[in-house]
């Protein structure tokens, strides 16, 4: 008996008992904890994440803003050029149009001051 009473004392004593009795629920509790510190952990990167996503949508939709304006600019310069060329082919227009009677004027001149076909060439003597 008195070996049985030092066993259990040796047991009780070392916290043995205590040890196998409560280790399972202090195992669990461990892991709660643990996992209750992984889910912390995640919550705070879900929200690192969360505010670069919420950043980076900030500065695309700003990209977006500044594309629009740049493309008001490229509309207004591209009617500006559309109408420089609209100019440029009626310049062109009155150029050919201007050389033809240029040319033609070439033709019918007449190089003596007494030709009939001078305008007013029978006028001029007269005068």
């Amino acid at each position: 008996m008195e070996i049985i009473s030092l066993i259990l004392n040796f047991i009780l004593a070392s916290g043995l008992f205590g040890t196998l009795i409560f280790y399972k629920s202090k195992r669990r509790k461990e892991a709660a904890e643990a996992t209750g510190v992984e889910i912390e952990n995640m919550h705070n990167e879900f929200g690192v994440h969360r505010q670069s996503v919420e950043f980076l949508s900030h500065q695309l939709a700003e990209a977006y803003g500044e594309i629009d304006k740049m493309q008001d600019i490229i509309n207004r310069n591209r009617e500006h050029i559309l109408e420089l060329i609209r100019q440029t082919k009626l310049l062109e227009i009155n150029l050919i149009n201007e050389e033809g009677k240029r040319r033609q004027a070439e033709i019918f001149a007449c190089r003596r001051s007494s030709c009939e076909l001078r305008e007013g060439g029978s006028d001029e003597k007269s005068m």
